[in-house]
């Protein structure tokens, strides 16, 4: 078995065929990993050529690994193509090979005939060879009817147009990339795909079993992680005789104090305290660029820092280890939001040993910032390049509090009528992370009252007040528009609160909920206990009321200067256009928006979809029965479309919302105004 790191150029120049073997499983990669690949790509070419190149690499071409591939031998004739059985990486290679398929065929497009012929002719195809032996990658085919991968495959390397299936998604995916505004320079990006992706090549000798290495690599084999690859890259480093000790002294203790799931995480965001921006799997790379021609003095100072830095990673990782209280509680706060995009600028305050009041007041602003952007759907990927430069940023300032106040204020920080505006109207409930975010704020509220009978809030669930399925008693009191209330109020603010009698609760009519309720000590349940009934208005005031204390526990970080969306009337407005990941759709009804939306929805996948059936049963559903007038969409399910403009723009904003869309995501313009994400 033969290991060596190569680049893509390498492995598909020449005359070469991979061939997966059918006891691999067929093409699974989807939209996550697709838009992980872009994404790095982007960053590559912003990287190397950008105004924020790091100096000190200035003329490196700029590399990102991208795993392994193991391959071994096929038999084949003597002269011809050379034949390697696929064994593991063939999701990323033949990722890989579509992408370029979609940018010759961009290339193509674009009077840039020549780079596409190069990408056809040098890594996509065998330029001399016939028959099956044309073609760089020989994915798994069937005997169904369509052919299975292979022949999607064989068809977009040949131009034509594919059967509808995964391959066939990821190539239009990265045609769609191509063809977007701010798309790196076609030129540039194939130089980056064949000549900045690294891959460890692993070739195994003809006497290997394929099956049992694949088996080993995918069922029982454990990956090494990139904290395993950076020990043994320090340790190759040092001198054989220093291994024992150092090991005991410097990298055992913080491999216990983290745990190994946490060790590369850690590693990743000290290296970002600097300021650079390291993707989880460029770890290795990143940290091997610095060290390569380092000292043994230098690489044992590094291992220092990082025995200091983990530390305060720990108190990170579990505030209980923070002996200031106060600081705890807010290290608390911060982490049930899932802030870790904050952790590179946290180990720079803690390393400067910033006074425990000021560290409060930062802590404080980060958890404003980080929840107001959340429930506003403010796009989250920016803040992994803000928060490594925030500190030295900060610097500037009278002090790090201030710097970080002002810093942040000014980076897409929601105002207070649109933060009051989609706190009291978005879809809050949900599952995981979504439904301990809602309970964190609802929290956060219920402390606000300062009640002097304090009650375990950590026991507690949520509670909707108006039941998730509607009962006959409740249809009856909500009236005429009862599905309407209750489809598009449910998750809402108002209709949500804290209790220790979630299953006693249920589905109860509101009488004999209230009759629970007013034993309640929580202040959050005293206005619903007083409620003659509940119903439109009584949600949407609460909600309001909620709102308004929000402002109060979360207040703007810039009084006056808060920039974003607020919340437009709808009704008896023209919608425009409307912008869907970077594509704009003319839309000159509210129909049309909605039936855009929908079908541009359709296409992120069944998992999506289901997630919003499941919140809108009476809005998106596979039974259309369920509605007055529905439209089938393309993959199965069915959407409700007798909605005026106001329910038009309250369901597309809570369908997008469930999908985890921010505002720049899906934006519509509205005639005289922007109704934001609207």
């Amino acid at each position: 078995m033969k290991a060596s790191e190569t680049k893509l150029a390498k492995i598909i120049e020449g005359t070469n065929q991979y061939m997966v073997p059918h006891y691999q499983r067929p093409y699974t990669w989807g939209t996550k990993e697709w838009k992980t690949l872009w994404a790095d790509l982007v960053d590559l070419a912003e990287q190397e050529q950008g105004p924020g190149s790091n100096p000190e690499i200035i003329g490196v071409p700029r590399q990102h690994f991208m795993g392994s591939l193991v391959t071994a031998p096929g038999r084949s004739v003597p002269e011809g193509v050379s034949k390697w059985v696929l064994i593991d990486g063939q999701q990323r290679l033949t990722t890989l090979l579509l992408l370029l398929a979609a940018l010759r065929d961009h290339s193509r497009g674009n009077n840039r005939e020549r780079l596409g012929s190069q990408i056809h002719d040098l890594y996509l195809t065998n330029q001399y060879q016939d028959g099956a032996d044309l073609y760089k990658l020989l994915p798994t085919a069937d005997s169904t009817e369509s052919g299975g991968d292979r022949a999607a495959f064989v068809a977009i390397i040949d131009g034509k147009v594919p059967a509808p299936g995964n391959i066939h998604r990821a190539y239009q995916f990265f045609r769609d990339k191509f063809a977007s505004s701010g798309a790196p320079d076609p030129d540039r990006l194939k130089q980056i795909v064949v000549g900045s992706l690294i891959l460890v090549s692993i070739v195994l000798d003809r006497d290997d079993n394929p099956y049992l290495v694949f088996e080993s690599l995918n069922a029982k084999g454990q990956q090494l992680t990139q904290a395993d690859l950076i020990r043994n890259y320090f340790f190759m480093r040092l001198r054989l005789e220093h291994h024992d000790d150092i090991y005991k002294t410097r990298w055992r203790p913080m491999e216990d104090r983290l745990g190994q799931d946490n060790t590369t995480e850690f590693i990743r965001h000290f290296l970002m305290m600097s300021g650079s921006v390291v993707r989880i799997s460029d770890i290795y790379c990143e940290l091997k660029q610095r060290l390569d021609s380092a000292s043994e003095k230098i690489v044992l100072d590094l291992l220092d820092q990082l025995g200091r830095a983990s530390q305060h990673y720990a108190r990170l990782l579990d505030p209980s280890l923070e002996p200031r209280l106060g600081i705890q509680k807010a290290l608390l706060r911060l982490n049930r939001l899932e802030a870790t995009v904050t952790y590179p600028f946290l180990l720079n305050i803690y390393k400067a040993d910033v006074p425990e009041s000021e560290l409060v007041d930062i802590l404080a602003t980060l958890e404003n910032f980080i929840l107001r952007r959340y429930v506003c759907r403010t796009l989250r990927a920016e803040l992994n390049k803000l928060f490594p430069t925030l500190y030295r940023n900060a610097q500037n300032y009278s002090s790090i509090a201030k710097g970080v106040r002002e810093i942040l204020a000014a980076r897409s920080y929601p105002s207070d009528s649109q933060f009051r505006a989609d706190l009291a109207q978005s879809v809050l409930y949900g599952t995981g992370g979504r439904r301990e975010r809602l309970k964190f704020i609802l929290e956060r509220i219920e402390d606000s009252f300062g009640h002097k009978e304090r009650v375990d809030l950590s026991t507690l669930s949520v509670e909707h007040v108006m039941p998730q399925s509607i009962t006959p008693w409740w249809r009856s009191h909500l009236g005429p528009d009862a599905d309407d209330i209750h489809d598009g109020l449910l998750h809402t603010l108002g209709n949500l609160t804290l209790t220790g009698t979630n299953a006693e609760l249920s589905n109860l009519a509101f009488p004999e909920k209230q009759a629970l309720l007013v034993e309640s000590h929580l202040d959050l349940n005293r206005e619903i206990s007083k409620s003659a009934k509940w119903g439109d208005t009584e949600i949407r005031k609460r909600g309001s009321d909620l709102a308004d204390r929000a402002l109060i526990i979360w207040p703007d970080l810039h009084p006056g200067r808060g920039s974003g969306r607020t919340i437009e009337a709808v009704t008896g407005r023209t919608p425009q256009r409307l912008i869907f990941y970077g594509h704009a759709h003319d839309v000159q009804t509210w129909a049309a928006v909605l039936q855009v939306t929908m079908a541009e929805m359709a296409k992120l996948g069944d998992d999506v979809f289901a997630e919003i059936a499941s919140q809108l049963p009476r809005y998106v559903s596979k039974d259309a029965g369920k509605m007055r007038t529905a439209r089938r969409l393309d993959n199965g399910f069915f959407y409700e479309s007798h909605l005026n403009a106001k329910q038009v723009n309250q369901i597309c904003n809570q369908v997008t919302q469930l999908a985890g869309l921010s505002y720049e995501d899906w934006a519509l313009e509205v005639e005289g105004a922007d109704a934001g994400g609207a």
